[in-house]
């Protein structure tokens, strides 16, 4: 293939903290996806569960990554996207939510990827 491309899968578990105290989101969302990326630009996608004590619901996710010069010259990868929640995946306290929203992210020095998602629901 091209130079510089990379196509992979990534894993993710992450501690959801909400800022409107609901205690919906309060536990750990799994996350899978494959990226496309050529010298740190393209694009990636897939899916999230959310649990919320045995309750549950899928979200489905997309996003774009460009990878730039800092201020150092070092390269800075930063990413977003949308995400929705995939109608009927919902269970328990999660059952008939609907919404979307949107995430960012950037890569750090340690291999590691912060991120902050953002949205709307209702149920």
């Amino acid at each position: 293939d091209k130079a510089g491309r990379i196509a992979y899968t990534s894993s993710s578990i992450a501690v959801d903290r909400e800022i409107t105290k609901t205690g919906l989101f309060s536990e750990k969302r799994w996350c899978q996806g494959s990226w496309d990326l050529t010298n740190g630009n393209g694009a990636g996608q897939g899916y999230c569960k959310a649990e919320n004590s045995g309750d549950s619901v899928q979200v489905q996710w997309n996003g774009m990554c460009s990878t730039f010069p800092d201020k150092d010259g070092k390269p800075q990868t930063r990413c977003g996207g949308g995400w929705i929640y995939i109608p009927g995946t919902g269970t328990g306290r999660f059952a008939g939510i609907q919404g979307n929203g949107a995430w960012w992210g950037t890569a750090t020095a340690d291999g590691g990827f912060e991120e902050e998602w953002n949205g709307h629901y209702q149920k």
